[in-house]
């Protein structure tokens, strides 16, 4: 029995009724329906639930009643009736874009294989070859193994090869169209499917969607308790529990038993679109950075002491975020880029690549000056540490010079011991970073 057709929670009965030729007789259809399927053995197959789920006590309804009867309910929300058991459909597997199979793998796994089938139907002549491997794999994986993008993303094939469809994608919302004419509407195009779903919810958990696209990589209950603001009545451990029943947010456990929550990126860019559009994206992406320059320096005494591990990991879980924070802060509040960059200077140099964080650390200071005081200061410690694992030492002598002098100028005696203690080890590996050359 497909739903898809109709909106009216009050239509459901009436359709189920259809396809089993019961006609009302002047009673109530429920009636007529469990009257019909009470002795019987049936599969009832209702697809497209997910407008109508006002209707969900018809299937409580009618589960309880005939006792042989199994229903079995396609809806991009769970319904929380007795007896449900839920299975999130997942995404098609998807290659290792950093170890790609032999080609003859690579056309097994399930994302790839519906690309080729796709584009060979709208490209009689399309072949996976070892030029277009990369290509197909990462269009697959860029569209998350969602099987409606990729069915729209291969249809372009007939005019785009892989490469120059890969190239385009990060546009990828206004490419994907073009669906069957006889598909439903909402199914024609990426964005309408997307937007099928965000008009299902309440205006509360519209907005808090859409503010949950600031975060790049996941977010944890913490962080999006931070980072949105609610006009409505919902609140945000509310708003995330319609979101996972919805299928637009994903919930997962990680291996220290904390709850991490993240978004397909095709939802992502959906939900950063509608941020724009309602004028909350600056806002948004002000809170973001407020919120991780915060938990930067919340984290970085942390990183010395016997907890530094599980902070470690915790910043692990976030840097995507540090990076949209960064960048975010770097055109708009230079300062709090400054904060954030030396606050993460530590783990800067145990777990990033220097050359990383060194990158970050020299655009913040460069667009600010001596008054940013101590902040200053604690980057160009920063700066100076990761200079001179890079062994350029006469960089680094200069950076944690004026680092000691800024820290010695507003008193700060922590930091004047850190930019002292790296100076010292900068001056200690002078003479064998020599020796070395020499002996070279």
């Amino acid at each position: 029995v497909s739903l898809a057709p109709i909106s009216d929670a009050t239509l459901v009965a009436t359709t189920i009724a259809g396809a089993f030729g019961i006609r009302d007789a002047g009673r109530p259809l429920r009636e007529g329906l469990i009257d019909a399927l009470a002795a019987r053995r049936v599969l009832l197959v209702l697809d497209n639930f997910e407008q109508v789920l006002s209707a969900a006590e018809l299937v409580s309804d009618l589960l309880a009643a005939c006792p042989h009867l199994t229903i079995l309910v396609t809806s991009r929300a769970v319904l929380h009736v007795s007896g449900e058991h839920v299975y999130r459909v997942p995404p098609l597997a998807l290659p290792d874009l950093g170890k790609l199979p032999s080609l003859k793998q690579l056309g097994t796994i399930a994302a790839v294989r519906l690309f080729v089938e796709r584009a060979q139907a709208a490209n009689a002549d399309f072949r996976l070859t070892d030029e277009r491997a990369a290509a197909v794999a990462a269009i697959c994986a860029r569209l998350d193994g969602l099987p409606l993008a990729i069915e729209l993303a291969a249809a372009r094939t007939s005019v785009l090869a892989p490469q120059a469809l890969l190239a385009k994608l990060d546009v990828q919302l206004r490419l994907l169209t073009g669906g069957p004419r006889d598909a439903p509407v909402r199914q024609r195009t990426l964005r309408d499917t997307i937007a099928w779903s965000d008009a299902l919810l309440p205006d509360a958990a519209r907005q808090l969607f859409r503010q949950l696209a600031v975060f790049a990589g996941g977010w944890s209950l913490e962080a999006a308790e931070a980072v949105c603001a609610l006009t409505g009545d919902m609140d945000v451990f509310e708003g995330l529990a319609m979101l996972v029943d919805h299928s637009l947010v994903r919930q997962r456990e990680d291996a220290d038993g904390s709850t991490r929550f993240d978004m397909l990126e095709t939802l992502r860019e959906y939900g950063t679109e509608q941020l724009a559009a309602a004028g909350e994206l600056d806002p948004a992406r002000q809170r973001h950075a407020a919120y991780v320059l915060e938990l930067a320096e919340r984290a970085a005494p942390q990183l010395y002491g016997p907890r530094q591990q599980s902070w470690f990991a915790r910043l692990d879980a976030e840097y995507n975020n540090v990076r949209a924070a960064l960048a975010y802060a770097l055109e708009h509040a230079p300062l709090v880029a400054l904060r954030l960059a030396g606050a993460l200077g530590w783990y800067w140099y145990i777990r990033v690549p220097f050359a990383e964080g060194l990158q970050w650390l020299q655009a913040a200071l460069a667009r600010t000056d001596e008054t940013a005081g101590v902040a200053r200061a604690w980057a160009l410690t920063a700066e100076g540490t990761l200079l001179r694992e890079l062994s350029h030492l006469d960089a680094a002598a200069r950076a944690l010079d004026e680092a000691l002098r800024l820290f010695d100028a507003h008193g700060d005696i922590a930091g004047t011991v850190r930019a002292g203690c790296a100076g010292l080890c900068l001056a200690v590996s002078r003479p064998a970073r020599a020796g070395a050359s020499a002996r070279g």
